[in-house]
C-alpha cells in the first residue's frame, strides 16, 4: 500500500497538478486579498524564525533531542488498549448459568432483566434522557454475527444473550452501570457480563490467566486465589472462570457380575437410563435448513430422586424381564465439574475479567504479573500459567508489525536513494523521520487518547 502510494505521489497527482492547477498572468495582477496578505505575513515570520535556527544550530539540535526524549519518556504515562470499543450506541448482555440448568429458568432470568429495562430504562428518541431504546433477547443461542466484534457461542440451555440500543454512545457506561448493578443484586447465581462491543480483532475477554495443570481440585484452588486478587485490583470486575462451579453428577457404579448374571450389558443400561432421564434422540425434524431434534424421554425425568433411579426398571433382552437398577448397579451422588478444558493436551482453567470504565487490561497485567511470579513459586511442579486477552493479542498483533519493519525500513532507504540521487540526502531524511513522534505524543496527550494498535500502524505509515 505504501509502496503504491510512493508511486501515485510522483506521477498522478503532478499530472493532475498540471491539468488542473493552471496559473493565470490576468488573476496575478489583480490586488491581493486577506488571505494572500495574511499568507504573505505568516511566510515572512516564518522565514525570520528559519533564520535564528540556522544561526544557532546547536542550540536548536539539543532544543529537538530534548523534546524527543520528553516524548519518548512520556509515552509511558500513556494507556494502552489494542483496539479501541466500538462507538456504536449498542450494549451486549452475556448471560450463563452452570452447565445443566433448565432453560426455563435461564427465561426467567432474562424475563426479570427485561422487567428492569422496561421500568426503569426505557426512553424515547425524543426525550433526550439516557437509556435504551429497545432490546432484543435470544435464548438458548445467540444471534447469528451482527458486528465484528461480536462471537456466537454455542447453543445451550443455560445461555442467553440480550442486545439493548441505548440512545447514544456517550450513554452506554450509564446503562452498563445499571444493568450490571441489577444483575449483582437479583440475579447472583449466573455469570453475567454487561459490555460494550469490542472492537474487532480484539480478544473477547480483555483480562485472562490461563493456569494449567494436572489436578482440577487444585487447579480450582489457586484459580480461586487468583480471583481474589482479582477482585480487590482497581478495574477488574465480572471475575469468573471458563469451568465454572462444581454441579451434581448421578454417579452409576455397575457391578459387572450382577448385570452379566441378569442378561444386561452396560450399554443396554446407559441406553435405558439415557432414554428415561436424559431423553435419547430418535429421529430429525427439518424446517428450512436447520434440522431440529427430536428426543424421546419419560414424562416423570424431572422428578426422579435416587430412589427413584435405583428402583429404575431396564429391560434385558436376554432374559425378557425388568431388571431393577439397584440390584446390578449402585447410585450416588458426586459433585464434579461439568466441563474440562485444556490447552496443549493439559487440563487449563481460565480466568477472565472485564474492565470498569477507564481502565485498560496492561494495567491489570502489569500490576497482577510481579504477584503471579509470586504465587507460582509456592505451586506444585507441573503447574503453569500464561497471560491470555489482550496481552496475548498484542504480542502476536505487534509482533506481526515488528518483524516487517526492516523489510520496510530498507525499501524505503532505497526508494529516498533512488529519488534525491544522494546517500547523505536520504540519511538526513531517514534522521528525522524519529522526531515526528513529539508531535504524534502530543496529540495523544492532548486529545487524550490512548496508544493501540491502529496507532501505531498509523505513526509506521505515516513514516
Amino acid at each position: 500500500t505504501l509502496l503504491s502510494s510512493w508511486f501515485l505521489t510522483f506521477t498522478f497527482i503532478p499530472l493532475l497538478a498540471l491539468l488542473i492547477v493552471k496559473s493565470d498572468p490576468e488573476k496575478m495582477k489583480k490586488k491581493e486579498n486577506k488571505v494572500d496578505r495574511n499568507m504573505r505575513k505568516l511566510n515572512l515570520w516564518y522565514n525570520g524564525v528559519l533564520f535564528r535556527v540556522l544561526k544557532k544550530p546547536y542550540l536548536f539540535l539539543g532544543f529537538i533531542t530534548s523534546l524527543f526524549v520528553a516524548a519518548l519518556l512520556l509515552m509511558q504515562f500513556l494507556p494502552f488498549k489494542l483496539v479501541p470499543d466500538s462507538d456504536r450506541n449498542l450494549v451486549t448482555i452475556d448471560i450463563k448459568f452452570p452447565a445443566g440448568t433448565q432453560i426455563e429458568y435461564t427465561e426467567n432470568a432474562v424475563e426479570a432483566i427485561g422487567a428492569y429495562i422496561l421500568d426503569s430504562l426505557m426512553v424515547t428518541e425524543k426525550s433526550n434522557k439516557a437509556g435504551v431504546l429497545d432490546f432484543s433477547s435470544f435464548i438458548g443461542e445467540g444471534p447469528e454475527p451482527y458486528d465484528l466484534g461480536y462471537f456466537k457461542d454455542m447453543p445451550n440451555s443455560n445461555y442467553a444473550h440480550i442486545l439493548l440500543n441505548t440512545s447514544g454512545d456517550r450513554d452506554n457506561d450509564y446503562v452498563i452501570a445499571k444493568v450490571d448493578n441489577f444483575c449483582l443484586n437479583y440475579i447472583p447465581d449466573a455469570d453475567i457480563r454487561v459490555n460494550r462491543l469490542t472492537g474487532a480483532g480484539a480478544s473477547g475477554t480483555p483480562v485472562e490467566i490461563r493456569i494449567s495443570g494436572d489436578d482440577p481440585d487444585k487447579l480450582a484452588a489457586i484459580a480461586e486465589t487468583v480471583k481474589g486478587k482479582l477482585l480487590v485490583t482497581k478495574g477488574a470486575r465480572n471475575i469468573t472462570d471458563d469451568w465454572g462451579p462444581k454441579v451434581k453428577k448421578l454417579i452409576v457404579d455397575i457391578d459387572p457380575f450382577k448385570a452379566r448374571r441378569a442378561g444386561l450389558t452396560n450399554m443396554e443400561i446407559a441406553m435405558a437410563l439415557n432414554a428415561g432421564l436424559s431423553g435419547m434422540k430418535i429421529d430429525d425434524f427439518r424446517e428450512t435448513d436447520e434440522r431440529i431434534p427430536i428426543f424421546m424421554k419419560s414424562g416423570r425425568a424431572d422428578e426422579y430422586d435416587i430412589a427413584s433411579v435405583e428402583a429404575y426398571t431396564i429391560y434385558s433382552a436376554a432374559t425378557g424381564q425388568n431388571i431393577s437398577l439397584s440390584q446390578v448397579a449402585d447410585v450416588h451422588v458426586d459433585w464434579q465439574f461439568a466441563n474440562y478444558i485444556r490447552k496443549d493436551l493439559l487440563r487449563t482453567m481460565t480466568v477472565g475479567a472485564y474492565l470498569h470504565s477507564g481502565y485498560n487490561a496492561a494495567a491489570i497485567f502489569d500490576d497482577i504479573g510481579p504477584w503471579m511470579k509470586e504465587q507460582k513459586a509456592s505451586w506444585d511442579y507441573g503447574y503453569n500459567y500464561e497471560f491470555g486477552g489482550e496481552d496475548e493479542d498484542t504480542n502476536e498483533n505487534l509482533s506481526a508489525i515488528f518483524n516487517r519493519l526492516p523489510l520496510a525500513f530498507f525499501l524505503i532507504v532505497i526508494l529516498l536513494v533512488l529519488q534525491f540521487n544522494s546517500i547523505r540526502k536520504a540519511t538526513i531524511i531517514i534522521m528525522a523521520i524519529p522526531l515526528g513522534m513529539i508531535g504524534v505524543v502530543a496529540g495523544w496527550f492532548i486529545g487524550g487518547s490512548f496508544v493501540s494498535f491502529f496507532g501505531i500502524l498509523g505513526v509506521i505509515a505515516l513514516a
